[in-house]
C-alpha cells in the first residue's frame, strides 16, 4: 500500500520482497524477552537522561508470562514508560501494570472474546465489575455508586438487572 501511494521506493519493494522473513509474535519468543528487555531499557535510559539499576528477575518472569497482544512495540512502549514514571533504581514486579501481572485474567477476557457475541460479553464484564465494585466499598451502594460515576438508583437497577444481591454477597464474604 505504501508503495502504490508513492510513500515507499518501489525497485526496494521488490528486492525486499524476493526473501520474505517471518518473525513469530513475540508471545512464542519468550526467551527473547530478556534481551529485548535490556536492549529497550538501555535505549529509553539513554533517550531519558535516566540510569535504571536494572530489572528484577520477578518482573522479567511476569513479562514473559504475558501474552503481548501488541508484540514488541506494547513491550518497548511499557518499558519507556516505567523509565519516566518509575522514581526508585529498580523495576520490580510490584511496578508492572495490572494486566500484566494478572495473565489470567487476560487470558480469561480473551476466552470470553473467543466465545461469547459482544453483548452476552458485555454482560459477563458488567456483572464481574458491579460485584467487585460492591466490595471494593464494603457492600456500601453509595458509596458504590459514587466511585463508579453513577447515580445510587442506576446502579440499583444494574444491580437487579444482574440479579446481585447486596445481601447475598456480604453474605459470601463472610463465609470465605
Amino acid at each position: 500500500k505504501e508503495q502504490e501511494e508513492g510513500r515507499f521506493r518501489e525497485d526496494l519493494y521488490y528486492r525486499l520482497s524476493t526473501f520474505p522473513i517471518e518473525i513469530p509474535p513475540l508471545r512464542e519468543r519468550k526467551d527473547d524477552i530478556p534481551l529485548l528487555i535490556d536492549h529497550f531499557l538501555g535505549i529509553c535510559s539513554r533517550k531519558m537522561n535516566r540510569s535504571l539499576g536494572g530489572i528484577s528477575k520477578e518482573a522479567i518472569e511476569a513479562l514473559q508470562n504475558f501474552r503481548w497482544p501488541g508484540n514488541v512495540r506494547e513491550l518497548q512502549n511499557l518499558l519507556e514508560r516505567l523509565v519516566i514514571t518509575k522514581t526508585g533504581q529498580y523495576i520490580e514486579k510490584e511496578d508492572l501494570p495490572r494486566e500484566i501481572l494478572d495473565p489470567a485474567s487476560w487470558a480469561e477476557g480473551e476466552e470470553i472474546a473467543e466465545q461469547l457475541p459482544y453483548k452476552q460479553a458485555k454482560a459477563v464484564f458488567e456483572k464481574r465489575y458491579f460485584k467487585a465494585l460492591l466490595k471494593a466499598h464494603d457492600y456500601n451502594v453509595t458509596s458504590s455508586a459514587l466511585f463508579a460515576g453513577l447515580s445510587r438508583r442506576h446502579l440499583q437497577e444494574k444491580l437487579r438487572e444482574f440479579k446481585i444481591r447486596v445481601s447475598d454477597q456480604k453474605n459470601d464474604e463472610d463465609e470465605d
